[in-house]
């Protein structure tokens, strides 16, 4: 009775594909009582979280990246909107105004991927576009270079930015193209 089993299955490549198929379809069947979050849930919720980063950005983060957009010939809301995209980006920023902080960024104006589900700010037209100009700040280490940036120094780490020191404090150069 076992042998009538063993050769009546079917091991052609379509049958085993069917019988995984079947396999998968029973497991995630299992699970359909857990409760699932909505794409329009999950998006409100990462759009709450880039609300959070941007209440982060201060007066000085501004008026620092309404200066990198007048020297990129672009829209300070363009640079805001892709720091906003990630909290690595909004606390590098911010670790450049600190006491003791960061004694240079770099903003970076290039193609980058569209933005992902989990910045908040992903609309169906990003999924048909292979890259998008975007705008990241790094203190160098982290991201690869490929369009326009500009660095901007600080003169002095041994304390905190003000709105009253930002005249004094700080220096901008932009990349030289290769």
């Amino acid at each position: 009775m076992a042998n009538t089993y063993l050769t009546s299955r079917d091991y052609t490549k379509p049958a085993i594909d069917q019988r995984i198929a079947e396999l998968v379809k029973r497991r995630i069947g299992a699970r359909e009582d857990l409760p699932t979050e909505s794409t329009k849930e999950r998006l409100a919720k990462f759009k709450e979280i880039r609300n959070a980063r941007q209440g982060l950005l201060k007066v000085t983060h501004r008026h620092i990246l309404e200066t990198v957009a007048y020297i990129l010939n672009t829209d300070a809301e363009v640079l805001e909107e892709g720091i906003l995209d990630k909290d690595e980006y909004v606390n590098v920023l911010s670790s450049f105004f600190a006491e003791g902080g960061r004694q240079a960024i770099i903003v970076y104006l290039q193609s980058m991927n569209p933005p992902a589900f989990e910045t908040g700010r992903w609309t169906p037209q990003f999924s048909k576009e292979h890259q998008v100009i975007r705008c990241c700040v790094t203190d160098g280490t982290t991201e690869e270079f490929s369009g326009k940036c500009v660095i901007v120094y600080r003169l002095k780490s041994n304390l905190e930015f003000g709105v009253k020191q930002l005249l004094d404090l700080y220096e901008f150069s932009r990349n030289i193209k290769f």
